[in-house]
């Protein structure tokens, strides 16, 4: 997805009906249409829209900017509109609100990933381009976007091959933005593994793994083993 569905100040988009967890949610068309080949990427839940922080975005080619979170109010909230502009077959991977402090982590498919300041990433206002946050090798491309909070502990990832690695935040230096990525899965020569989804986690979080045509696999981050990076 590209656009953002947003609204008036102190004016719901919607009153969400108060269902049970096992049940279907409510398509989200039925509040604002959307295009054909567009998706949710991600949902954010705010109080206000006078909180001082910010939208963080990042796209599949290594983009990223950020916006203040009061930019975000429009007057028609029954229509999508675009809050980053994107070339060619680029996406949008992630949205995350942030305050001004933390710190992002970006991990693209090959298995690496760039940690740095949020202070690097100058505010912009929305439907403009991104800057350079991580530099791609050929055919790499953007999967997750992670935020450092006083929570995280453990940076956990996922590859295409049903494995799972788990690290010490510490393990992945802190750099400035669009520098030189760090590997974080070992680079092997016969079917590699490739990065579908890195998380940061708290050490007592559970995590579920959603196969395809599969039963979801609940594991709890303590259980496993921390590695060194490129393991």
């Amino acid at each position: 997805g590209l656009h953002a569905i947003g609204n008036e100040m102190d004016q719901p988009i919607h009153e969400l009906p108060d269902i049970g967890w096992r049940d279907l949610g409510q398509n989200l068309s039925s509040m604002s249409p959307l295009e054909n080949n567009e998706k949710s990427v991600a949902v954010i839940g705010i109080e206000t829209f006078d909180e001082e922080a910010s939208i963080l975005t990042a796209s599949a080619n290594g983009l990223i900017k950020q916006s203040k979170l009061a930019d975000y109010v429009v007057r028609r909230y029954a229509r999508t509109f675009r809050t980053m502009g994107l070339k060619g077959e680029d996406t949008l991977v992630d949205a995350k609100l942030v305050k001004g402090n933390e710190e992002v982590i970006l991990f693209t498919n090959q298995a690496y990933a760039l940690r740095f300041p949020l202070s690097e990433i100058s505010v912009t206002v929305i439907r403009t381009a991104g800057v350079r946050g991580i530099n791609l090798k050929e055919e790499d491309y953007l999967v997750a976007l992670e935020v450092v909070g006083s929570k995280s502990a453990s940076i956990l990832i996922a590859t295409q091959r049903g494995a799972v690695n788990r690290m010490a935040l510490k393990e992945l230096e802190s750099a400035s933005m669009a520098q030189r990525s760090l590997v974080v899965l070992k680079d092997l020569k016969s079917n590699p593994h490739r990065n579908l989804a890195a998380k940061l986690v708290a050490n007592n979080a559970l995590i579920v793994l959603d196969k395809t045509n599969d039963p979801t696999l609940p594991i709890m981050a303590v259980s496993l083993t921390p590695v060194a990076r490129s393991s």
